[in-house]
């Protein structure tokens, strides 16, 4: 009895990593697919006139090769500029500011690089956290496939309420920037980030800070369709089950015996009943004679 209370512990905190590791792994993935997208912000800069805004950025840097690299920027440098920055941040490279000719440019100040480095700290983070969701949602999901049958009769229901938990917890958060943006977005940094997150000029607001309202709702949309089709394809799969069980490379070795031995005593039966007509028709001929 022991075993089997530790075993259904057991298979029930697996579902719940399953659920969780994808909760985290569809939120990275949704967050990095905007992120590093060229295209996403090709259309951005254009909409909010980025590379003008930049141009006038210039003039607040001290560096007079780089404040000529910025006077006279194009859309494809920013872009580079953007895949360079985004490259720092996933822990590609340890300089942020870019090289022309050999030369390091420094395109971002001082207070701008501190506050990438937190940035960057986050990613990373990210990047170790996705790792985790990855390998959990790996497990979680061989138990699912290869014993379908014993997640389905104990821990069925698991995915829907550990997901429907971490997405509760996500509207919360959600709900709270809604009601109060500026608050959100301080109480954030203030967990966060170690040093200065407010800025009135310089190349790192103008480029990114008009952008990050699509990119959060980029990131939003991503999330919550990745989430809806985790939903669905686990109630597919389980009203599969419940029609079907689990066989082949899904059933555990308990229910395969059990189909085994079913198939027999149908084949069994079937012998038996073929068998009877023959015995009749010997008692009728015996009675005739």
């Amino acid at each position: 009895m022991k075993n089997a209370k530790a075993s259904r512990v057991i298979q029930i905190i697996i579902t719940v990593g399953l659920a969780v590791g994808f909760f985290f792994l569809s939120g990275f993935a949704a967050i990095m697919i905007p992120a590093n997208s060229r295209n996403f912000y090709k259309s951005q800069f254009r909409k909010y006139d980025s590379v003008r805004n930049v141009r006038e950025q210039s003039v607040y840097l001290d560096d007079a090769d780089a404040r000529a690299y910025l006077e006279n920027i194009t859309e494809d440098q920013l872009l580079d500029l953007m895949d360079h920055t985004m490259l720092y941040c996933m822990g590609g490279t340890d300089e942020l500011n870019i090289t022309v000719d050999g030369k390091v440019l420094k395109v971002y100040r001082e207070d701008e690089y501190s506050h990438m480095r937190d940035c960057r700290a986050l990613f990373i983070g990210g990047e170790v956290i996705g790792g985790i969701a990855f390998l959990l949602l790996l497990i979680g999901l061989t138990y699912v496939l290869f014993f379908g049958n014993n997640y389905f009769r104990r821990a069925r229901k698991v995915p829907f309420i550990t997901i429907g938990v971490c997405f509760g917890l996500l509207a919360v958060v959600g709900l709270a920037a809604l009601i109060n943006f500026d608050a959100a977005f301080e109480t954030f940094h203030r967990i966060f980030f170690s040093g200065n997150w407010t800025f009135s000029n310089g190349l790192m607001i103008n480029m990114i800070g008009p952008i990050f309202p699509d990119l959060v709702a980029n990131i939003a949309a991503g999330w919550l369709i990745s989430l809806t089709v985790f939903t669905l394809l686990f109630a597919g799969y389980n009203i599969y089950l419940s029609r079907h069980g689990a066989f082949g490379f899904a059933a555990d070795s308990r229910t395969r015996r059990e189909a085994r031995e079913a198939e027999n005593d149908d084949e069994e039966g079937k012998a038996e009943r073929e068998e009877k007509p023959d015995e009749t028709d010997r008692t009728d001929q015996s009675d005739g004679i």
